[in-house]
């Protein structure tokens, strides 16, 4: 990129206040910095001519001021909206369409279905092929499919007497071929014939809860040749879009280790908002994955991000033009030590800076630190059946077999003395060991492998590892209930 140099006249004219550009004289000094294609992040080039001053002392360090300034704002449109312009120009040449597909008894759906069922398979090698078969052509399911189209060429028909070639359809003898009214282009040799044929490069395949306003997704992946080129985002917008218009506000999906970054970049997270009332029960649960959950926004154009990623990119940009002419003046320094008062300093007016505001906050109190503590465990996505008490009507004999129950509504409320005692914890011991018999009486109650046992396991797998992250005496405490001794530090 060129550098744009500008000359002034006078002190007056320059906005820095600074004498005319140094054309000659000791070697000018340029600090440079130049943005790559594909890098998002850079979004101002400025090209800065430093030139010497006058020492104060003979024997002095050099001194330079920096004089002309040369804006060069970066291309508003950065790696990612013009990724997204690719894609929205390969729609509307039709090398790209999108279809929701179902298992309506159709050609056209049956041949979609097992191109998604084989790019399923092959992207997802620990899911066994009968079971992901099966939901793909399930009838409660159904899929969005991303199609690649082109036109290939197709063998002409064999006419008797004239052979032909299998890869080009080229014949042996081209002028009985057009005897035969079969049309010569103007290089001499056969107009070959082109079919338009339709291949799945990728898709998502969901389950929907019309009635609870949220769809599981159950499978989502894109074929490996086609991988890195915006196809995993643009499939997810185009069945954000979708999903909006029969009236899906929400999606849950169970990502491993592996799919959680992308799930992330997709505005999916862990933290789950929804109650659970509406949703538990109906998913199906999956052993060392995360439960992610993802809103639907009315107001966002799920078909047209790259307008909006540009006029934010636009707003950023103007932002900084406008702070760079006074954030690239030099100040002279101090040249003693000792401490001063910021403001004081050359230049810290002028910049707006301020000191900060905010208070100190006090050290939490142990009560504090353990209301934060179950607020961070109700977040877990395996929590939602510890909330809140068992309702004795929903299971009558549970009170009879539990007989000490709790949950954490209930430690919430001990936390805050709604029974009479304002310091019902005095110790991480007595708080664990409620933590610890809520799990224990899942286990009880229910049979080992029911989905109520296997939150239990979780649930108390992150109630520890938040307590070694938290609790000094965490070691002591963990060793002592996992002998069984720390039962005897409950008051009664």
């Amino acid at each position: 990129m060129a550098d744009r140099k500008r000359q002034f006249d006078s002190d007056e004219d320059h906005p820095l206040g600074a004498a005319k550009e140094v054309t000659e004289g000791p070697a000018k000094k340029k600090a440079k910095l130049e943005p790559t294609d594909d890098d998002d992040n850079a979004l101002l080039t400025a090209a800065y001519e430093i030139r010497p001053l006058k020492r104060e002392k003979e024997d002095g360090p050099p001194r330079y001021e920096s004089v002309v300034p040369a804006y060069h704002p970066a291309p508003m449109e950065g790696a990612f909206t013009k990724r997204e312009e690719n894609l929205q120009a390969l729609q509307k040449e039709g090398k790209l369409a999108f279809k929701v597909v179902e298992n309506d008894g159709s050609r056209e759906n049956y041949v979609l279905l097992q191109g998604l069922k084989k790019i399923f398979c092959a992207q997802l090698p620990n899911m066994p092929k009968d079971y992901v078969m099966r939901l793909v052509f399930d009838k409660k399911h159904a899929s969005v499919a991303l199609v690649k189209r082109e036109y290939v060429p197709v063998d002409p028909p064999v006419l008797p007497g004239k052979p032909i070639t299998k890869h080009t359809g080229v014949p042996t003898t081209v002028p009985k071929q057009e005897k035969e009214g079969i049309s010569v282009g103007t290089s001499g040799k056969p107009e070959v014939e082109k079919e338009l044929r339709e291949k799945v490069i990728g898709g998502i395949c969901y389950r929907p809860f019309i009635t609870q306003t949220f769809a599981e997704i159950v499978f989502c992946a894109v074929s490996s040749g086609e991988q890195s080129r915006g196809y995993g985002a643009i499939v997810m917008n185009y069945f954000k879009h979708h999903a909006r218009s029969i009236g899906i506000k929400h999606f849950f999906t169970y990502a491993d280790n592996f799919a959680v970054g992308y799930f992330k970049k997709q505005s999916f997270t862990s933290n789950i908002t929804l109650d659970q009332r509406y949703w538990a029960g109906y998913i199906k649960d999956y052993e060392g994955a995360t439960l992610m959950q993802c809103t639907v926004e009315d107001t966002q154009d799920y078909l047209n991000v790259k307008t909006m990623v540009s006029k934010q990119r636009r707003v950023i940009i103007d932002h900084i033009l406008k702070m760079m002419p006074s954030c690239s003046k030099v100040y002279k320094g101090f040249t003693h030590r000792h401490p001063v008062n910021p403001f004081k300093i050359p230049g810290v007016t002028e910049s707006g800076w301020k000191p900060s505001e905010r208070k100190e906050t006090h050290r939490k109190t142990l009560t504090d630190e353990m209301k934060t503590f179950l607020r961070d465990v109700e977040k877990n996505s395996h929590a939602w059946p510890f909330r809140h008490p068992v309702n004795a009507e929903e299971v009558p004999d549970y009170y009879q077999i539990i007989k000490d129950p709790v949950d954490l509504e209930t430690m919430m409320k001990r936390l805050d003395g709604a029974e009479g005692k304002l310091n019902y914890y005095t110790s991480w011991s007595i708080f664990y060991a409620d933590l610890k018999k809520m799990c224990d009486n899942a286990r009880l109650f229910n049979p080992e492998g029911s989905r109520y046992y296997k939150c239990a396991d979780s649930i108390e797998k992150h109630i520890n590892a938040l307590l070694r992250e938290r609790c000094e005496e965490c070691d002591e405490i963990l060793r002592k209930y996992a002998s069984g001794k720390g039962g005897k530090d409950r008051k009664k």
